[in-house]
């Protein structure tokens, strides 16, 4: 994986994020209210905006990510990663109102589902009856 694909993921992320904050009343209708939103969305807003001169590249980056998913999946038939980088996080923890905060704890802890976003990696998910209880 690039090294810029944490930095890529988020811009591409904050660019949703953008789109949804700025077109959110023609996507959503009337009752869309941008005062709403949470710091995690107006945070990647505001990061992307400063950054959208990037996003061209970011995209063809992330594109090739796609290609060299395939090129793994001709050797192998699986990949197998867990959901999370680490446990359950306490409720709130994902919930600071500073968007720096939160995208710190984010990227700590949700490590792989971004690439799996961005590839179009099929995921699936293994029950184990004998770690279940009853």
């Amino acid at each position: 994986m690039p090294g810029s694909f944490v930095d890529d993921f988020v811009l591409y992320w904050g660019f949703l994020a953008l789109m949804q904050v700025h077109a959110g009343r023609r996507l959503f209708g009337n009752t869309f209210d941008r005062t709403r939103l949470d710091a995690l969305t107006l945070g990647l807003e505001r990061r992307t905006g400063c950054n959208l001169h990037w996003l061209l590249g970011v995209i063809v980056r992330l594109r090739k990510m796609r290609k060299r998913s395939a090129e793994f999946y001709r050797s192998y038939d699986a990949l197998l990663t867990p959901t999370l980088a680490d446990t359950t996080v306490r409720v709130g923890h994902l919930a600071p109102t500073d968007y720096q905060q939160v995208m710190d704890r984010l990227i700590d802890w949700v490590a792989f589902t971004p690439l799996q976003n961005v590839t179009g990696i099929r995921r699936s998910r293994c029950q184990w009856p004998h770690l279940q209880t009853a």
